[in-house]
């Protein structure tokens, strides 16, 4: 596969890149981690990897294409955070709830669910956010580099901290980016939808031993299968003699239908 052409200037994208090796030093993790997946991969044989080589800006650059829809989910997301209840199908919702023992004023709580872009603790779409903090952020970092003892390290910790002594008065918390990019780096490098070859573009689901991929497809023969191997290790289990002493004894809970137990799941319990 060709490599991206981002849309993005070559220097915002530079950044982009050097802030996610900064969030994700895969190449150290790997080295020092416990787990070895089974198979040959070019990051465990001489050819160090970085989350520039996962497609993680192009797969960004691709979520901005969403803009129009998220611009209309804002919109009812207003009316929602306004009146919870506006698009409730349930009529006399105050009744509803009051029999429920529930409050007469519901709560709109989606925004601590950390699924949403948010400035300021307020959702905003996506490709607004990146633009709007793009000069702000190459600004700080040309201010930083011109400093002495410059680190990509301590200038990205400073900003996820908003603790940069370059970051202008009045912008918006630098933290804030920080933790939505690396969020959508997690996203781009667990959900397979960045643009580069295997294995580079699943090569944290191989190093996490994550088999699951998109694109998978099971058929009833599979579930047919599944069922096979389960009789077929039921019908085993079910043949075993019971040790001595862990026979069926009465259930200790009350009788809702529940099978009996044996002692060993009484020891357990």
């Amino acid at each position: 596969m060709p490599s991206p052409k981002f849309n993005l200037e070559p220097a915002v994208v530079d950044f982009l890149e050097r802030m996610a090796a900064v969030l994700f030093p895969l190449q150290s993790w790997i080295d020092q981690k416990a787990y070895t997946p089974p198979g040959k991969y070019p990051w465990r044989d001489g050819k160090p990897i970085a989350p520039r080589e996962l497609g993680i800006i192009a797969f960004i650059e691709g979520l901005f294409a969403s803009a129009p829809a998220e611009i209309h989910l804002l919109e009812r997301f207003n009316k929602a955070a306004a009146d919870p209840l506006t698009f409730c199908p349930i009529g006399d919702m105050q009744r509803w709830r009051a029999v429920r023992g529930l409050s007469s004023k519901p709560r709109f709580g989606i925004v601590e669910s950390g699924n949403l872009p948010l400035v300021d603790g307020k959702p905003v779409v996506r490709e607004t956010l990146y633009h709007d903090y793009f000069p702000v952020l190459l600004q700080a970092l040309a201010d930083a580099q011109a400093a002495p003892s410059f680190s990509w390290e301590g200038f990205v910790d400073d900003l996820s901290k908003d603790q940069s002594a370059f970051w202008p008065v009045g912008a918006p918390k630098s933290s804030a980016f920080v933790w939505q990019f690396a969020k959508d780096c997690l996203r781009a490098m667990l959900s397979m939808r960045n643009p580069v070859d295997p294995p580079e573009q699943i090569a944290l689901l191989i190093e996490l031993g994550e088999h699951r991929r998109v694109g998978n497809a099971y058929g009833p023969q599979d579930a047919r299968k599944d069922v096979e191997d389960f009789m077929k290790r039921y019908q085993e289990v079910a043949n075993m003699p019971v040790p001595e002493g862990e026979g069926i004894v009465a259930a200790v809970h009350p009788p809702v239908g529940s099978p009996p137990i044996t002692k060993r799941d009484l020891a357990y319990g």
